[in-house]
């Protein structure tokens, strides 16, 4: 395994040259004359080498993987490791697998020593950022977001995982790292709150050819130049974004062609939206085939946009399907997504009404959910449409031997 720090490990008792370093020893917590302190430490200093590494890897494991929105102390946490006694400290300065995690919350000069100390490991990039005052810290002293974005886009092709969040200003620095190759990156999560992009992002190049999660939170991407082959998981969010950054149905479909091994879709539109129907359906004739496609969920979207979406994917019925419809648009017609033979949608109830635990439907004015719970699978609607009834008449044509063993509805 390449991102393994035992990779790293330099023969125990290897005099350290002396250098600056971010690991100062008048900050050891151990003093002459604390015995019992001295008496575990060579207790510590015992044991084998691998085994002390694997020890400090499960601690700053847990670490490096904190959400997106917390703020991040890899650093810190390894230093707090090393002053705990010589060996710890050498073990750790002559580990390059346990300098790969960089953050937004650390110095300039800090990055740039890290990359210095990580070699050739593959890097983990964590952004952070908030205004300076939340932080009480100084911005003279590298803490902003421009460094922080050129360290990590020059060095996106060492860069195996990716959590960026993003602050209002950082909108073209953001892109110019998301538009860099990313050849061995497997997991990214980019949430931007208010930020400004000129113009839609190729997505890392084109190059991310070992990507399987991704989550981007009004980010605006280049759907119809496709997605990384190798996706497996996909998270995408245009809530409170401009509607022209929302793609097409037929763009979706498109896309989604390119990753034939994608288990989990989540697409999310925009909550509010005052302009005419920004959902337009294209021309595509053939379906694309999804094998391993588990879970779709599609909110904030039209009834037309979602009935599109769905006819033209080929998969095993799904685990999990929600189809959630903004409820301040105008009400479409339902008659879309039933008013011709949907396979995907009907093998997809059928398959959660086969072991059915609840089954309820809520009809209001122009509004109806429906909700289908079994050991198999769920299905979960909120959709806003004149005619609430039509879904109930549809319902009841197409199942009715898996219904009548409902015993309520």
């Amino acid at each position: 395994n390449s991102n393994s720090p035992t990779n790293g490990v330099i023969a125990t008792g290897q005099c350290l040259a002396e250098e600056h370093t971010f690991i100062r020893p008048e900050d050891t917590i151990f003093r002459t004359g604390f015995h019992d302190q001295n008496n575990l430490l060579q207790s510590i200093n015992e044991l084998p080498p691998e085994l002390l590494i694997l020890i400090l890897d499960a601690v700053l494991d847990d670490t490096a993987k904190v959400s997106y929105y917390q703020e991040g102390h890899y650093l810190s946490t390894l230093k707090g490791l090393a002053m705990v006694c010589k060996t710890w400290k050498s073990t750790i300065q002559n580990t390059p697998g346990f300098w790969n995690v960089i953050e937004s919350t650390v110095t300039r000069d800090e990055m740039h020593y890290m990359l210095r100390k990580a070699g050739k490991r593959p890097l983990i990039f964590r952004h952070f950022m908030t205004p300076y005052s939340d932080h009480d810290i100084d911005p003279g002293i590298g803490h902003n977001a421009s460094d922080c974005f050129d360290i990590a886009s020059s060095n996106m092709f060492r860069c195996s995982s990716l959590s960026s969040l993003l602050a209002m200003e950082c909108g073209q620095q953001a892109a110019r790292m998301l538009e860099s190759p990313a050849p061995i990156l497997r997991d990214a999560t980019v949430v931007a709150s208010d930020c400004y992009f000129p113009e839609h992002i190729i997505l890392f190049d084109g190059q991310a050819g070992m990507l399987e999660d991704l989550w981007l939170s009004r980010i605006p991407i280049r759907w119809d130049l496709g997605l990384p082959p190798k996706l497996r998981r996909l998270k995408v969010s245009y809530t409170n974004a401009p509607t022209r950054w929302l793609p097409q149905p037929w763009q979706v479909v498109s896309a989604l062609s390119s990753c034939s091994q994608i288990e989990f879709i989540d697409l999310s539109g925009k909550t509010m939206v005052r302009e005419p129907l920004e959902w337009e359906l294209g021309v595509q004739e053939s379906t694309v085939g999804l094998p391993r496609l588990k879970e779709l969920k599609i909110e904030n979207m039209t009834i037309a946009g979602s009935a599109y979406i769905l006819s033209h994917l080929s998969t095993p019925p799904l685990r999990i399907l929600e189809l959630t419809e903004r409820l301040q648009v105008q009400a479409d017609p339902i008659t879309s997504l039933l008013c011709f033979p949907n396979r995907l949608l009907q093998e997809t109830i059928r398959r959660a009404l086969s072991r059915c635990e609840k089954v309820a439907l809520d009809l209001e004015h122009e509004s109806v959910t429906l909700e289908i719970k079994g050991v198999e699978g769920s299905v979960y609607f909120l959709l806003r449409c004149p005619d609430p009834d039509e879904l109930t008449r549809w319902l009841a044509e197409e199942f009715v031997s898996e219904l009548s063993s409902v015993p309520e509805l």
